[in-house]
């Protein structure tokens, strides 16, 4: 019964196969008939080479040697499809056991294709002509390449002109988040719904820091500057008082950003630039320079308050000598007075 069974089957699943290849009609198709049914081998120029003795198992499995041609009686490649519009390979769970689900594996004029024919739609594409290496992973370490079959990294960018980018991107008022974690915490880089560029450390309250459209800058921290004397060259020293007095003419006011609501003081960056001579331009000020001409100037004050006390000190020296000679020549007068009476 098992035999007779295995011999049925291999009978239907012979017939599923050459109706599966429907294409290869006329003499070609008659030819490959009659040498299934001898089972004499079919001349390299036809679609597969036979495996002896054993063509199908009893399961309907078929085996071959040599190359599969569709379409075409001269393949290439081991399965060689052709067609002269879209030549797709379909990969079909039917649903019998497990949920259905279908994809077209393919390619045209356009690149290569995967449609997901289940939900309709194409998740993965790659153009015609898309230069070599453009995606490439490597055996072992898993680097992903992009542009380069070489990665360095976990993923690696790699192009040979213009500038390297990496793009996220929303079509809806939803922010845009990057997220990096290890055993030590979890680090967000999100671009706001308001546009604005915040780093956060999640698990913490507030962001640690909000650039926002505008331009403003807010950190929850203290902010430190490079000022070590070993990344610094041409020293000059500074008159303190010249500082002073240049600060004493230094018009401030103040003001309101354009684009801002805040109320701020201080000096215009080209009056500033304009009296010091420091910065980059005259249209940015650099906190370092506004506190280091604050500092010179106090030093300035400072001199200039220790000399006026020391001017100060000698005043109030001569004036209790004089203070004490008037006191002792009223004394003398006192005894003269006392004596002539």
């Amino acid at each position: 019964m098992k035999k007779l069974l295995g011999a049925s089957v291999s009978c239907l699943s012979a017939l599923v196969f050459l109706l599966g290849f429907a294409p290869l009609v006329g003499a070609e198709a008659e030819a490959t008939q009659q040498r299934r049914q001898s089972r004499e081998r079919v001349p390299s120029s036809h679609i597969a080479e036979w495996v002896e003795p054993q063509v199908f198992d009893v399961m309907g499995n078929w085996s071959l040697s040599g190359d599969l041609g569709v379409g075409t009686d001269v393949p290439a490649m081991k399965i060689h499809a052709s067609s002269n519009d879209t030549p797709t390979l379909r990969l079909e769970q039917d649903g019998t056991t497990f949920e259905p689900q279908t994809y077209d594996v393919g390619s045209w004029e356009f690149g290569f294709f995967i449609d997901d024919i289940t939900s309709s739609t194409t998740p993965f594409e790659i153009d015609a002509g898309a230069p070599s290496g453009s995606v490439f992973v490597a055996g072992g370490s898993g680097d992903v390449g992009f542009g380069t079959t070489s990665p360095g990294a976990p993923v690696h960018i790699l192009r040979g002109t213009g500038e390297p980018n990496i793009r996220l991107e929303t079509l809806d008022m939803a922010g845009v988040r990057f997220e990096m974690t290890n055993s030590n915490g979890e680090w967000e880089f999100i671009h706001g719904p308001l546009g604005g560029f915040n780093f956060n450390r999640v698990g913490h309250a507030g962001n640690e820091f909000i650039f926002s459209t505008t331009g403003n800058l807010v950190i929850q921290g203290s902010l430190s500057q490079g000022s070590s004397r070993s990344i610094k060259k041409d020293f000059s020293p500074i008159d303190s008082r010249e500082i002073l007095s240049k600060v004493a003419e230094l018009p401030l006011s103040t003001w309101t950003y354009k684009t801002d609501k805040a109320r701020h003081v201080g000096p215009m960056a080209e009056d500033f630039r304009s009296v010091f001579g420091l910065g980059i331009d005259e249209k940015h000020l650099a906190p370092g320079d506004l506190a280091g001409v604050a500092l010179a100037a106090i030093q300035g004050l400072n001199e200039t308050v220790t000399e006026l006390n020391a001017t100060l000190k000698e005043k109030d020296e001569r004036i209790t000598a004089l203070e004490q000679e008037m006191a002792e020549l009223r004394a003398l007068l006192a005894d003269l007075t006392s004596a002539g009476h």
